[in-house]
């Protein structure tokens, strides 16, 4: 991908979140990268740091990452 630049605007140990150029097709993007708080009582704050970065960008945006999250308590048990 040797036509995107990356700006990283911001990072810590739960997140990388910058804007992407992409010369091809000259639309920029956001992109955050996110790991997610894994203590049962910090889950909001992934929440709120994901809206928090979703605020910042205008356009498309990918947000990816491990949100350590489920949606259901059947996701835990063991197969």
């Amino acid at each position: 991908m040797e036509h995107i630049h990356i700006v990283i605007n911001s990072y810590s140990l739960n997140h990388i979140h910058g804007m992407c150029d992409d010369e091809e097709s000259g639309v920029p993007w956001g992109l955050s990268c996110i790991y997610g708080f894994p203590e049962e009582q910090h889950k909001r704050k992934t929440w709120l740091l994901i809206d928090s970065l979703a605020r910042q960008v205008t356009g498309k945006w990918l947000c990816c990452g491990d949100l350590n999250d489920i949606l259901d308590s059947r996701e835990k048990k063991r197969r």
